[in-house]
């Protein structure tokens, strides 16, 4: 089991979301687009730099959120480049996965609390000394 932390909404280094697990760690991207394109999946590797970084901790797995079903054909590309590092989601796959895992919006989102870089790091270091 881990934890799971909304980064601000602007200056996150491409990335939406970080969770902390002793099961490996995990960063998110969410996109509300009409197009998926490689821009995502870059941002995304960019900020696992980043993040691994300034938190010192190693990001085995990346994950792009889409609203939308239509993806760039370099898209298709960047998961077999990355050894399968980087999985993407669709608005099928999430309407696929919160039919079959009932889901309260309560259960999603903590009242609107975001993580600034500082602020993860000081939840990663208590989580190494604890």
């Amino acid at each position: 089991i881990g934890s799971g932390y909304v980064t601000p909404i602007s200056g996150d280094f491409g990335v939406d979301g970080v969770v902390l697990s002793k099961n490996g760690n995990v960063l998110i991207q969410c996109k509300h687009t009409k197009k998926l394109t490689n821009d995502a999946i870059q941002q995304i590797i960019s900020g696992k730099i980043v993040y691994e970084k300034e938190l010192n901790v190693k990001f085995d797995k990346l994950i792009v959120i889409t609203t939308t079903n239509d993806m760039s054909n370099e898209v298709y590309e960047f998961p077999e480049k990355y050894n399968k590092e980087i999985e993407i989601y669709t608005r099928k796959d999430l309407a696929e996965m919160l039919t079959k895992n009932k889901t309260k919006y309560s259960e999603i989102i903590e009242k609107s609390k975001r993580y600034s870089i500082e602020e993860l790091r000081k939840e990663v270091k208590y989580k190494i000394t604890n």
